[in-house]
Parts: structure tokens; sequence; C-alpha cells
């Protein structure tokens, strides 16, 4: 099992296409590196600026594991709408779960929500 929160996200895709795992969870995707660039610095060439671009997005498609995305419409480092693009981007099986709760204290607010979603990607993968 891979698991990704915000920038970790990047390298868990990258992983789970070179070595793919029973299960990927991933809490507060971005789509992209460029993407985020935009979004912080929209007055930059994010295109030609940002070497490692971590394009999920482009990715996400060719990875053949469970996946599931967790992600807060109240956070405000990642937009909810990058998470909510990969996910429906994502090939089956997989699931979403929207947590609570700001970026960085997300899976505290979610509590039980976030506890029970890891558990059951976890279970799902103890099954397969």
């Amino acid at each position: 099992v891979f698991y990704g929160e915000s920038l970790g996200c990047g390298v868990a895709v990258e992983l789970a296409l070179r070595h793919p795992p029973e299960a990927l969870i991933l809490e507060s995707p971005f789509t992209s590196t460029v993407d985020m660039a935009k979004l912080v610095f929209p007055f930059l060439p994010a295109g030609l600026l940002v070497r490692d671009r971590f394009d999920n997005l482009s990715k996400i498609g060719d990875v053949r594991s469970r996946l599931l995305v967790m992600h807060s419409p109240d956070d405000e480092v990642v937009p909810f709408s990058m998470g909510r693009a990969l996910f429906e981007a994502a090939p089956e099986p997989k699931d979403f779960v929207k947590l609570r709760g700001s970026h960085n204290d997300g899976f505290l607010q979610a509590g039980d929500t976030y506890l029970n979603a890891v558990a059951a990607a976890l279970g799902a993968h103890a099954r397969s």
C-alpha cells in the first residue's frame, strides 16, 4: 500500500506506476505541480519554470491499483477541485472520501471518517 499526502501524492502516483501496489491512498492530492504553481504564482510562466511536474492527472489513468482519494473542501493549500479531478480521471476500483478541516489538520478534524476510510482501504487490500 502506498500513501501520499499533499506533495507526497506526486511521489506515490509515480511509484504506483513503476511498482504497482495493491492499494494507493492519496490525501489532498494535486493535479500537477505546474497547476499548483499557476495557482500560487499566476504572474509567472509556471510551465517554463517548474522542472519536476508531477503530472498526476495525466498519470492516474494508468494506475492499476485500488485507489482511495481523501480531500477536504476546506483545504486552503490544495484546491478540493484538484482532488475531485484526479479521482474522476482514475480507473475503478476507486473511492472518494470528503474530509473536513484545513490542509494540515483535516485528518484530525475528520476523525472517524478518516480512520474508517483508511481502514476500509486496508481491509479491501487484505481481502483481495
